[in-house]
């Protein structure tokens, strides 16, 4: 399963018990701060872009999360030394928030842990509302095809 940044569900082939998730950045400081980490490590949008035959615009538009490229958010949590993208969305997210001081390792994994948390509880919610609605489900199937 996997969720989105505006946490719609959507169903994959196999439903699986491991889902994925992907942050993005949702506000401008968040995009700016992305950015000022990239320029701190002595990077422009265009080198993240480069070696991936991306343009700037493009990347300029994941960083600031009106679009979506794995390879853009993968080259950039490498780039920054990040394990993932999420990473790097959630320092962001945490730095904006409270100005006064740089995220830590260990409240970035607080973070992800508990936003893995909200997303899986909100799965099972799902999960229980088409339990619950599959009696319904057949009983409209079967009024349909008694009309034909």
């Amino acid at each position: 399963m996997i969720i989105t940044k505006n946490e719609n569900f959507r169903n994959t082939a196999k439903p699986s018990v491991n889902f994925e998730y992907r942050l993005r950045p949702k506000t401008q400081e968040e995009a700016q701060y992305i950015k000022y980490l990239l320029k701190l490590k002595g990077y422009s949008c265009t080198d993240v872009g480069l070696p991936l035959d991306i343009t700037k615009g493009t990347v300029l538009n994941v960083v600031s999360g009106r679009r979506r490229s794995r390879k853009v958010e993968a080259e950039i949590a490498r780039l920054l030394g990040r394990s993932d993208w999420n990473e790097v969305v959630i320092e962001a997210r945490l730095a904006v928030s409270n100005p006064a001081y740089r995220p830590t390792k260990k409240d970035i994994d607080e973070y992800k842990a508990e936003v893995a948390a909200r997303f899986r509880e909100r799965a099972e919610q799902k999960q229980r509302i088409i339990e619950s609605l599959a009696p319904m489900r057949e009983a409209v199937g079967a009024i349909k095809n008694q009309r034909r």
